[in-house]
């Protein structure tokens, strides 16, 4: 009899641990992973030539607002996209694209980073020319061109954003 209490708990036990992995593996955050794609981009030898090439430079804030866009290629597994993000203007300092952009003013800004799931349910962030979307809440100088098919976009290179210390 106490051989048949002894199995007992051990099958209880044992099945109580199994249930509580299973568990505790079906609740976690699916693993993260950088991806980097390469793409052509202008070189500037100096601040003086990035500014020039710009037809807007302002300072902003980056907002929550964002939207995720990846699109599959042909090629399985393979993506494209961007992320839209919202800033608002703190400061123009350039505007020679005729939008007469105002401080306040909230810009939808195409910047070259999205994610996308792996079959295996793995996040894979894209980072383009390693670029590194903003974070909400920072401010940062952002040399943006300008385009009637997407709108404002960084200039692609790898230092088109800059993070302002607080």
């Amino acid at each position: 009899m106490r051989k048949k209490r002894c199995k007992a708990f051990l099958l209880s036990a044992f099945t109580i641990v199994l249930l509580l992995s299973v568990t505790a593996c079906a609740g976690k955050a699916p693993k993260t992973i950088d991806t980097y794609a390469s793409a052509k981009s202008d070189l500037y030898a100096s601040a003086a030539e990035l500014e020039a090439a710009a037809q807007l430079v302002v300072r902003v804030e980056k907002t929550e607002r964002e939207e995720n866009v990846a699109e599959p290629l042909n090629a399985q597994g393979s993506y494209h996209g961007y992320t839209l993000s919202e800033v608002s203007v703190k400061e123009v300092l350039t505007d020679s694209a005729g939008r007469n952009v105002q401080p306040g003013d909230r810009l939808q800004i195409l910047e070259n980073q999205f994610t996308y799931a792996e079959q295996d349910g793995t996040q894979a962030i894209c980072h383009i020319n390693r670029y590194v979307k903003m974070q909400p809440g920072k401010e940062y100088y952002l040399f943006l061109r300008y385009s009637e098919e997407n709108g404002y976009y960084v200039i692609p290179v790898s230092y088109t954003h800059l993070t302002l210390p607080t």
